[in-house]
Order: structure tokens, then C-alpha cells, then sequence
């Protein structure tokens, strides 16, 4: 099993960083699926 290193709990900060950023709750999701969607991608490149 894969330990998380520092620089994924770096991404995981930044995407809870802007969740509770967000003014609107559509632009909150808008973003959280975008950064998800970036995140598996890079993860998926990894392999």
C-alpha cells in the first residue's frame, strides 16, 4: 500500500483551501470537479 507523501497532502490542502474559499456552492462543485478531474489525471500518468 502507497504512503501519501507531502506533496499529495499538498494538493488535498489546496482543494479543501478553495472549497471553503468559494462564495457560491455551484462555483464551489464547479471547482472541486475540476481540480478531482486534474488530480486522477496526473495520478493516472503516474502509472
Amino acid at each position: 500500500m502507497k504512503t501519501i507523501d507531502t506533496n499529495d497532502w499538498v494538493v488535498v490542502n489546496n482543494i479543501i483551501y478553495k472549497l471553503y474559499a468559494a462564495d457560491d456552492t455551484a462555483k464551489m462543485c464547479g471547482q472541486f470537479f475540476q481540480d478531482m478531474k486534474a488530480t486522477v489525471y496526473k495520478g493516472l500518468q503516474a502509472v
